[in-house]
């Protein structure tokens, strides 16, 4: 069982730059062993909260 929920795990992924797509959370997940995946992120604000803390990553890292 992992120690962060699947809503948790991908705001880490989104803010670590581990991850620069919807796409690659959702691989990410999966692989790590997470249910639900898609269930979990079909929220269209969700969807933008991680999309935000993506470009935020990003930035941060170009800096």
């Amino acid at each position: 069982m992992q120690e962060a929920g699947v809503i948790e795990r991908a705001f880490q992924l989104a803010r670590g730059n581990e991850c620069s797509s919807l796409k690659d959370i959702r691989r990410t997940l999966a692989r790590e062993g997470y249910e639900g995946v898609e269930m979990h992120l079909l929220s269209p604000t969700l969807r933008s909260q991680l999309r935000r803390e993506m470009t935020a990553a990003a930035r941060r890292e170009s800096v």
